[in-house]
């Protein structure tokens, strides 16, 4: 009997304990499922880009089950789609901790850090990501694997991941995809291919901005022929053609008009991958109304080869010889080398840093001005002179040798845009440069800063505006007179201070389209040399009108 009573009560208990743990494991149950409840909800609602409720849903998720991978990635996801990138990486982190292969975590953990532009290890992690992603993210996989192939000049390479990318599923990363496709063929000189890409952006853009980028690439240089050439002509009205300083006396005029020429033709002679190289010459004539002695006749002829650093920086190294006639007379030859890098940050706009060196030697006849043997009275007959010791012509001379400086910047400022300004495109710089003439008179360092603006109106109009400041100081004082000149056989004076010169500068500049192949345009410049040398103390305003053809 007693042994029957044992069993009952054995049995009482194994019932017990079987129902607890049912009632507890039921319970487990319906937490779990809760908690599944709440990850579907977070998913539907970064679906419908509602990803900051989804964070709220997936933070009560998490505080529930402490160690669930796929509601980490979730987080992840959603602080991707928020732009908080730095914020994405702990939970992404603790996906794969929890979960090392879980799809998708060394995906967007890959695109956090390309972001926070950790290049390098969002590349290892695009690599981990290769094998284990979603059906739905293999269109993000090969974008993302295009944009770091791009970074590192593997151009063609990333052509063909964006290409891949447009192929996995358009919707998920179009008009990005093509447009930098469009950039990665461009760099590997496959013209048409990168034509069809910007073409495609702005058929699925429209009118956004990406469309609007590709509108501008496509009526940029790099599309041109390669060889092409245009003639500028025109007439303009010079209110200073001499430079006549200010209470300088001359015996003609200073005013005159001119039409004017500019011709230009190029070729480009090679393309390779990263090489490519031209030739270009150009010619700058006028002709004068009146003033003819001042009708200018200047060719150059250039060549340039370029060697480009991926999509974002290329190198340009330029050689370029003139010559130039006045009144058909022998004026100057000149030369000039330089090395310029051309860099773009993107929507930070883009830069140029140049180096450059030029030469001159001028073949004028520098009068001697005769100097006073004794500092009281001219030589001869006379009637005015130098002070004494001063070899005018020596002085005088230009001949020389110069290095420059330069650092640019454009910058398009879409905040300005409206129905008026179509565009605004803000470019400034600052230049320094030395020139060693054989003359004192022409030694000097300059200093030179531009700030102006480029922008669309409306009926196609383009502005531009540039003003300048140049300061110029000078190594040594001046040997033109002080004005005015004793004309009773005594030397004139001179400044004993340094030459300075203030150049003020400012030019505006309205062009429109006719067609392809032509626009008119007008033009207004204004310098203001402002030096404490009387001789180069002068204002110029020139106006002109131009017809511009290219081919």
């Amino acid at each position: 009997m007693m042994y029957r009573n044992s069993l009952w009560q054995a049995l009482l208990v194994v019932m017990v304990a079987a129902s607890v743990f049912s009632l507890s494991a039921s319970a487990a149950q319906v937490g779990s499922d809760r908690d599944k409840v709440l990850g579907l909800k977070a998913k539907r609602m970064i679906a419908d880009g509602r990803c900051d409720e989804a964070l709220a849903e997936i933070e009560r998720a998490r505080s529930a089950l402490q160690s669930d991978a796929e509601l980490a990635l979730l987080e992840g996801q959603c602080r991707i789609r928020l732009a908080d990138y730095a914020g994405a990486l702990q939970p992404l982190r603790e996906a794969k901790r929890l979960d090392a292969t879980l799809p998708d975590a060394d995906l967007y953990l890959a695109v956090a850090l390309y972001h926070l532009e950790d290049f390098d290890a969002a590349r290892q992690s695009i690599e981990l990501a290769r094998g284990h992603v979603s059906t739905e993210s293999l269109a993000q996989l090969e974008l993302y694997t295009g944009l770091l192939l791009l970074r590192s000049a593997e151009a063609r390479e990333a052509a063909l991941a964006f290409e891949r990318a447009r192929l996995a599923d358009a919707t998920q990363v179009e008009p990005v995809a093509s447009y930098y496709a469009s950039l990665a063929w461009q760099s590997v000189n496959e013209r048409e291919l990168a034509r069809e890409a910007l073409e495609r952006v702005k058929a699925v853009d429209k009118d956004g901005e990406w469309a609007q980028r590709a509108e501008a690439a496509l009526a940029g240089a790099s599309f041109e022929e390669r060889s092409w050439a245009s003639v500028r002509a025109g007439f303009e009205y010079d209110s200073n053609v001499v430079l006549l300083g200010n209470n300088v006396e001359i015996p003609s005029q200073a005013d005159d008009g001119r039409a004017v020429w500019f011709l230009e033709g190029g070729a480009e002679l090679f393309r390779g991958e990263h090489w490519s190289g031209g030739v270009l010459a150009d010619y700058a004539g006028s002709a004068h109304f009146e003033l003819n002695e001042f009708d200018t006749h200047y060719p150059k002829v250039s060549g340039w080869i370029d060697r480009s650093l991926g999509t974002e920086n290329l190198i340009r190294l330029r050689y370029e010889v003139g010559h130039a006639w006045v009144d058909y007379e022998s004026f100057v030859t000149s030369q000039s080398a330089s090395l310029v890098l051309f860099r773009n940050w993107g929507e930070a706009g883009n830069s140029e840093l140049s180096l450059a060196w030029d030469w001159n030697d001028y073949h004028l006849d520098i009068a001697q001005v005769p100097a006073s043997a004794d500092g009281t009275t001219c030589p001869g007959a006379a009637t005015w002179c130098a002070p004494q010791g001063v070899d005018s012509q020596s002085a005088r001379n230009r001949d020389g040798n110069g290095i420059s400086v330069a650092l640019l910047h454009r910058y398009d400022v879409r905040a300005f845009e409206n129905d008026f300004l179509r565009s605004f495109v803000v470019r400034g710089g600052y230049g320094y440069g030395r020139y060693w003439a054989e003359g004192s008179d022409w030694r000097h360092s300059a200093h030179e800063f531009q700030l102006g603006f480029e922008s669309e109106l409306p009926l196609e109009l383009k502005l531009d505006v540039l003003g300048g400041f140049g300061y110029r100081p000078f190594d040594n004082s001046s040997s033109y007179p002080v004005p005015p000149i004793d004309r009773n056989r005594a030397p004139y004076f001179l400044r004993r201070d340094d030459r300075e010169d203030k150049v003020w500068r400012a030019s505006v500049l309205l062009e429109r389209p006719i067609n392809d192949f032509a626009s008119v345009s007008a033009r207004y410049f204004f310098i203001r040399n402002k030096s404490n040398v009387t001789v180069f103390d002068y204002r110029r305003h020139v106006v002109g009108g131009y017809l511009t053809l290219t081919f």
